[in-house]
């Protein structure tokens, strides 16, 4: 019952989300001369969430390597 509750919540988070970014038509601009780029705020949004969890990936599998040597 309890995973019955948590995939119903999920899934209304994950419409509610689709929902907020259909409406969303913000755009960010980044300029480092002589480069200009410029994206959706819903791909910046999701670009920050993948980058932060691949960093901590990577920070965790760093410190299990570097933990090999005491076990």
């Amino acid at each position: 019952m309890r995973t019955l509750l948590w995939v119903v919540a999920i899934a209304g988070l994950a419409v509610g989300l689709t929902l907020a970014a259909a409406r969303n038509s913000g755009y960010v601009l980044l300029t480092l001369p002589p480069y200009r780029i410029e994206i959706s705020l819903n791909l910046l949004l999701v670009l920050l969430i993948v980058g932060f969890a691949a960093a901590y990936v990577l920070a965790r599998i760093v410190a299990a390597a570097l933990r090999l040597p005491r076990q």
